[in-house]
């Protein structure tokens, strides 16, 4: 008699550590398994066929309970009233937006005294099959008290889903540099893209864009005895590649975003841009779930070839390595 009140009084604890979850994601994806924990920002999925996995609180639609638990060849009907209490608890509504940044600073003195600032941030902004995006950039260098990097950047962008994975994306670039001579850049492109790997943990998407680029020039002496006009426009194709990676036993990101894009027309005749290349990598360690530290590596190269009168051409590149070292935060 006390063992079967001992079972009686412990059954509803045994249910709720049984008790099952189908978690709805956006891409569609469907995940059953048992809640461990959650956060604002994560849910802890334990599945039986699966490691404990932590997917992020933006990247699911909503979370149902299964009205039923098993245990043993036996199914029991879950009390209206728990599965309610569990209900409100679970199911909190994963948000359909969020917004990310990273600042970072350094002072370095030596041979070169140099001074630098970033910031970079990003919001997004999911809605049905639509997904809306902005991304803002800004750097300020000095070297040896004087400017060297003055710039900032503006990049809106949407994409609707066709299918599961398949989307269209049409985005916009507004560069402005307050030190070169092409101080001013727009490019509006558009294209298809695909989720190649589209898991809780692991994620890649590839995108094909086409479009047209506007570079703005400043009216200089120089610039007047090469330039017929001030500004020039470039057709081009670019493919883009978008890769996050998180470790499931480390609260470690690694992540890698790039663009590859080459021009289809050369407005100058004596002076052709062939090709650009625009990339970073990095890892983000979390120290909580909401801030995290960020090392990553830039490596951007514009590939130019100048036509001489009476000479061969002549190849060159322009590099910019760069480490950054930056502190953030995700909401």
């Amino acid at each position: 008699m006390l063992s079967v009140l001992m079972l009686c009084s412990s059954w509803p604890l045994l249910a709720q550590q049984l008790q099952q979850s189908r978690i709805q994601m956006h891409n569609g994806d469907i995940l059953t398994g048992r809640i461990i924990s959650q956060t604002d920002s994560a849910v802890t999925l334990q599945t039986v066929y699966h490691s404990a996995m932590v997917l992020n609180r933006k990247d699911i639609q909503h979370i149902q309970p299964v009205n039923t638990v098993q245990s043993g060849n036996t199914t029991q009907p879950v009390d209206n009233k728990q599965q309610t209490a569990q209900q409100t608890a679970m199911a909190a509504p994963a948000t359909d937006w969020s917004l990310e940044f990273d600042v970072s600073a350094s002072n370095r003195y030596g041979k070169q005294d140099a001074s630098l600032f970033n910031l970079v941030s990003s919001a997004e902004y999911r809605q049905g099959s639509w997904r809306s995006a902005l991304d803002l950039n800004y750097d300020y260098e000095l070297k040896e008290q004087a400017a060297k990097t003055h710039q900032y950047k503006i990049s809106p962008a949407i994409d609707y889903y066709l299918q599961q994975r398949l989307f269209w994306r049409l985005t916009s670039d507004y560069q402005y540099n307050y030190l070169a001579a092409d101080y001013k850049n727009i490019d509006l492109s558009t294209g298809p893209g695909y989720a190649v790997l589209q898991q809780p943990q692991l994620q890649l998407d590839l995108t094909l864009m086409t479009g047209l680029k506007r570079a703005s020039f400043r009216d200089t002496e120089p610039l007047r005895n090469l330039l017929a006009n001030t500004s020039l426009s470039y057709h081009f194709v670019a493919t883009e590649w978008d890769f996050n990676y998180q470790l499931s036993q480390w609260p470690l990101e690694i992540y890698s975003q790039g663009n590859l894009l080459k021009l289809l027309n050369q407005p100058l005749s004596y002076l052709h841009f062939n090709y650009e290349l625009l990339s970073n990598a990095g890892l983000r360690y979390r120290l909580s779930d909401r801030v995290r530290l960020s090392w990553s590596y830039e490596y951007n190269l514009t590939d130019l070839e100048a036509f001489l009168p009476k000479q061969q051409s002549v190849s060159f590149d322009i590099k910019d390595l760069r480490q950054k070292l930056s502190i953030g935060a995700s909401f």
